[in-house]
């Protein structure tokens, strides 16, 4: 994105973002103003330490193709419910990459094409009217 595209998406956002109103907003939220920290220390909750049930030769965490393919002949082979949550969070997973990996590609072919048409070279014009255009030279007195 060029500096020139960029502040016309900023300036309006920062205009609507940084009101009195939101900005009192999150001094609220978080207890900073006015002081009350149970707000964010209520909200914080230590953790059970509970260890899933894993299948013997399923992969801990199936983020890649031939993980899943075996994460799914051990859930054909033994069907339980860890297995199937394990195979949800790998599909989310996948999915949240291959949809961010997307959208880069479409940003970037985008600003490739911005760019090659902000250093397009005009085509020289043929003045002359030759078959093989060369370099043109006229002359003041011409």
């Amino acid at each position: 994105m060029l500096k020139r595209a960029f502040w016309n998406v900023f300036w309006p956002a920062w205009k609507l973002a940084f009101t009195p109103k939101n900005i009192a907003s999150g001094y609220a939220e978080t207890g900073i103003f006015p002081y009350n920290p149970s707000l964010v220390l209520d909200v914080i909750i230590k953790p059970q330490p509970t260890e899933p049930y894993v299948a013997s030769g399923s992969p801990k965490k199936p983020m890649i193709g031939c993980a899943v393919c075996r994460l799914q002949k051990a859930y054909k082979k033994a069907p339980s419910e860890p297995l199937v949550a394990k195979l949800f969070r790998a599909n989310e997973h996948l999915a949240a990459e291959n949809s961010i990996g997307t959208h880069m590609i479409l940003g970037l072919t985008a600003a490739l094409r911005e760019e090659k048409r902000r250093r397009k070279r005009g085509k020289r014009l043929n003045l002359l009217g030759e078959e093989e255009p060369e370099p043109q030279f006229f002359s003041p007195g011409e």
